[in-house]
């Protein structure tokens, strides 16, 4: 059922975007060629290597992608294993997003009072603390 939802969802987004009536695209003169998109991705990356609080953010979330999805089907294998039904875990993940939409409200006056870079680093220890405590979840199996 949650896959139809999902499915469901995706779909009338598309819709959405297709009955969309502005061009979000402008015709372009020039082509681009390979050796050009190369020489684009390159400075790009070069710019991003002197940025270095950017960089940081920039690798340390794509390896926070990855970890994103083991950790919800880690969550949800691990409820289930306990007897969870799919009522449960549904409000584990609505937790999860109050959670969320609480940060999201206090993110304006935390930004204004510490550094990014420090709560960037102060969050990733913080995730990087409470993820093994998947391991002393109980376990049926």
């Amino acid at each position: 059922m949650p896959f139809a939802v999902n499915a469901v969802s995706f779909a009338v987004s598309a819709a959405s975007l297709r009955l969309m009536r502005a061009r979000f695209q402008v015709d372009r003169q020039d082509v681009r060629t390979t050796s050009r998109l190369t020489t684009e991705i390159r400075e790009g990356l070069g710019w991003l290597w002197r940025q270095p609080v950017i960089r940081f953010l920039t690798l340390v979330s794509a390896a926070d992608k990855v970890r994103y999805g083991a950790g919800y089907l880690l969550i949800i294998t691990l409820a289930r294993q306990v007897g969870a039904s799919p009522l449960r875990i549904g409000v584990i993940f609505s937790g999860a997003a109050v959670g969320a939409m609480a940060g999201a409200l206090v993110s304006d006056r935390a930004t204004r009072r510490f550094p990014l870079g420090r709560i960037a680093v102060v969050m990733l220890w913080l995730e990087a603390l409470m993820f093994p405590q998947y391991a002393l979840a109980p376990n049926r199996g």
